[in-house]
């Protein structure tokens, strides 16, 4: 189990991940401290929809007493209010305590309510959205969470005019959808749920559902596409594989865009996503081989667009270089070529990544985050061309650090062995020396 937490600023909500919650963790017995007096509304507060948690704040705010647990939660939990009621909080039920603490303790000491919004998850699969607010009102502290039913879930989807229908066919056929997010809700087409193969549900309005789908090693570009975004780059464009809950791979082509107003806050946002992964498998079938040579290939990685930000680097480029997995390096190779010792490679690097020059064949070398220490002698082959008037790059990147060596050893050992035949031989022109 564990949990993640991030504040949107632009819907003032805090947003917690909780992963693989396990249930007996919940609650823990505790004593009972204070009798508590049952609410007027008791019968009410159980008829409304929310969950309504009361808990009475003692130690400045610090820790509280519960009044009364909602019955959802009770439910869940498998929990009869007698074994909560009257317990601090801290002791009978630590994981929420510990969990929403902080955002408690604000409600009492500044009066202000407080929205989070949990996401539940299991085996990185979302489970469920709980929408949290969290109030201070005559010396008590409410909790009213909301959960989506299942037949909000399950609703069937309101019949769509002949333009919607006609958007739904040419998003099919095109194998494209997009999404709109507006304070904070998304929006999303016909066409998105036919990439990631599923139904359309009411939760989807509250997170990414294409981004939650993304594998572990796109991340990163997840992260770029969403925190990279300003008004001088209003747009980014990735290229991200995903696994949809039926398994299957795809890669999309995806494109965000944010609109600002004049103070430079951001107004909406809006994503374009193309499944291209019939293209891809189209064109690379006949190189798959070849570069799944290079995937797990320490000494020897395969640089495809070196400099462009829509691919990824091997395997192997990491190793020889040792450089961090969670750096941006397509944008800014500053901290590679600054290990480099001979400077004039470092200019013919520059030039071939800003069209001076169109090919490089170079040895140097390299110290791993600019220890003395660590030497090693890399090799970079690294060719530019054109096509549609766009320039690329396709190379390789070869460690020879051990072959030098091994070169060198071979040299010395060439050389002892030509003196030692030239010592023999010069005395065997003297045979009667003692």
């Amino acid at each position: 189990m564990h949990v993640k937490k991030r504040y949107d600023e632009n819907s003032d909500i805090a947003e917690i991940e909780i992963h693989d919650i396990n249930t007996k963790d919940i609650y823990k017995p505790s004593p009972k401290i204070l009798d508590i007096h049952q609410p007027k509304h008791r019968k009410l507060l159980k008829a409304i929809p929310s969950d309504i948690h009361i808990l009475l704040p003692i130690r400045e705010g610090n820790d509280f007493i519960v009044m009364r647990l909602g019955w959802t939660t009770l439910q869940k939990t498998n929990l009869d209010s007698n074994d909560v009621e009257g317990r601090m909080y801290s002791n009978v039920l630590p994981f929420h305590y510990n969990l929403l603490k902080d955002y408690c303790k604000k409600a009492v000491t500044t009066k202000k309510t407080i929205k989070l919004r949990l996401y539940y998850y299991r085996n990185n699969r979302i489970q469920s959205i709980v929408h949290t607010t969290i109030l201070e009102d005559n010396g008590k502290l409410y909790i009213v969470e909301d959960y989506s039913s299942e037949k909000e879930k399950n609703k069937p989807r309101i019949k769509e005019d002949k333009d919607s229908r006609k958007l739904e066919l040419i998003e099919y056929f095109s194998q494209t959808g997009s999404y709109y997010k507006y304070k904070n809700k998304y929006t999303w087409t016909s066409g998105i749920y036919n990439i990631i193969n599923r139904t359309p549900e009411i939760d989807d309005q509250y997170y990414n559902i294409v981004f939650n789908l993304v594998v572990d090693e796109d991340q990163h570009k997840v992260e770029k596409l969403l925190n990279n975004l300003g008004p001088e780059s209003p747009h980014i464009e990735e290229i991200i594989k995903i696994k949809t809950k039926t398994g299957n791979i795809k890669y999309l082509d995806s494109h965000v865009y944010v609109k600002f107003d004049e103070n430079n806050e951001i107004i909406s946002k809006t994503g374009f996503f193309k499944d291209i992964s019939h293209e891809l498998t189209e064109k690379n079938r006949s190189m798959d081989y070849l570069i799944n040579g290079f995937i797990k290939n320490s000494k020897l990685a395969l640089l495809i667009e070196p400099f462009n930000s829509k691919y990824s680097f091997s395997e192997g480029f990491y190793e020889i270089l040792e450089l961090d997995k969670q750096h941006d390096y397509k944008n800014n190779w500053k901290h590679i070529i600054e290990n480099i010792e001979e400077k004039e490679i470092v200019q013919k690097i520059n030039g071939i990544q800003h069209g001076k020059i169109n090919k490089l064949n170079e040895t140097f070398t390299y110290y791993p985050n600019k220890s003395k220490e660590n030497k090693k002698i890399i090799e970079l082959s690294l060719e530019s061309f054109y096509i549609n008037n766009e320039i690329h790059h396709l190379g390789f990147l070869i460690d020879i650090t051990k072959d030098i060596e091994k070169s060198k050893q071979l040299e010395y050992a060439k050389r002892q062995s030509i003196i030692i035949k030239e010592v023999h031989h010069r005395i065997k022109q003297f045979p009667n020396i003692e």
